[in-house]
């Protein structure tokens, strides 16, 4: 895809508009068919992650955790 960045080291990131399309195909390579997605409240209530995880499992696959702080500090994720 035209405009996405990926650095590879010890994981992979992709990056870039447009990057959140190559998740399903990152989770098939790694035979994951039930992801857990990590958000804000605020991301989740705009359908931001409902979107990007819609291509990426069967619907109801998912498993969420919508309750991390906006811009979480090493604290929060502690």
């Amino acid at each position: 895809m035209e405009g996405i960045s990926t650095i590879r080291y010890l994981t992979t990131t992709s990056f870039g508009f447009g990057a959140s399309a190559l998740l399903g195909d990152a989770l098939a390579d790694l035979g994951i068919a039930r992801p857990l997605v990590v958000t804000d409240p605020g991301v989740r209530t705009a359908g931001i992650a409902d979107g990007v995880v819609a291509g990426t499992c069967e619907p109801g696959r998912a498993t969420w955790f919508d309750r991390t702080p906006p811009n979480p500090t090493e604290a929060s994720v502690l």
